[in-house]
């Protein structure tokens, strides 16, 4: 496993041993579902040892809705019910369809964004710590949809499987993916990037998913040498997550590039306002 994967797997895993016996919303961010069964039997396997009872439930598309998946799911297991240390893993998000069927008022993906919007407060009568898998064009829709409950989430954990490349044999051999100069935040383009962020300024401008998106807009731009633009979408982050008192945990990325451009002799003005927290 490369060390981004590692790293953020040890901040889930330490995440939830904080929390296990209160309401804890975690966003797990991934787009391969083999890596993403590996990722969840880690953690579990660690949660376990450390005597965290870990459960699992789907999202039914028929009645895409977290609280009623969770309710069932503690109406089965006493233990949830028992007040014991406990994390329950939600699968199954990227069935639901993104696309109306002619007897449907909503998508199923549209009833499951209305369902965190609008029974959030319901959700505090669990215990337990709960994280939410989703690809990864679901979690920014949660944000633009549900932004209330994207407010509650206790963290977003992104993991990204490693590239599969046919071997000089012909066999299926892992290579570790470069994330830093490979993956597209988001896999979305900049255009796509500057739409969500203009739906979500006129929609919702106190979002925290807008810190994330001026932070993969400004990434967008660095990759591109174009380190005017970048500065300012960066700086847009700071003040949004300065202002929400947020901005140290949200901008770990923005943090680290910051440093190594300084260390290469490069923006040196990001590095004076990090200075100055």
């Amino acid at each position: 496993m490369d060390a981004l994967n590692q790293r953020a797997l040890q901040k889930l895993i330490l995440t939830v041993e904080a929390n296990a016996q209160s309401l804890e919303l975690l966003i797990a961010v991934c787009d391969d579902r083999n890596f993403q069964a590996e990722m969840i039997e880690a953690y579990e396997a660690e949660l376990q040892q450390q005597e965290i009872a870990t459960f699992r439930v789907r999202l039914n598309p028929q009645q895409p809705s977290l609280r009623t998946s969770l309710e069932e799911l503690v109406a089965r297991e006493p233990g949830l019910r028992s007040g014991e240390r406990a994390v329950v893993t939600v699968l199954n998000a990227e069935a639901l369809l993104g696309v109306r069927l002619v007897s449907e008022e909503k998508t199923e993906q549209e009833q499951f964004f209305f369902s965190l919007q609008w029974t959030r407060e319901a959700l505090r009568r669990f215990e337990f710590a709960v994280v939410l898998w989703v690809p990864d064009g679901m979690a920014t829709r949660i944000g633009q949809r549900a932004p209330d409950f994207w407010s509650w989430r206790g963290g977003v954990f992104e993991f990204v499987a490693p590239d599969r490349v046919p071997s000089e044999g012909g066999q299926l051999v892992m290579t570790a993916r470069d994330v830093s100069k490979e993956r597209k935040p988001g896999v979305l383009s900049k255009a796509d990037l500057q739409q969500h962020i203009e739906g979500l300024e006129a929609s919702a401008p106190e979002s925290s998913l807008l810190i994330t998106l001026y932070n993969n807009l400004g990434e967008a731009y660095k990759r591109e040498y174009a380190y005017g633009e970048a500065l300012e979408q960066y700086e847009k982050a700071l003040r949004l997550a300065r202002a929400k008192k947020t901005w140290q945990g949200r901008l770990d990325r923005w943090g680290i590039w910051v440093i190594r451009s300084g260390m290469r002799g490069g923006l040196r003005k990001p590095l004076s306002i990090m200075n100055r927290d």
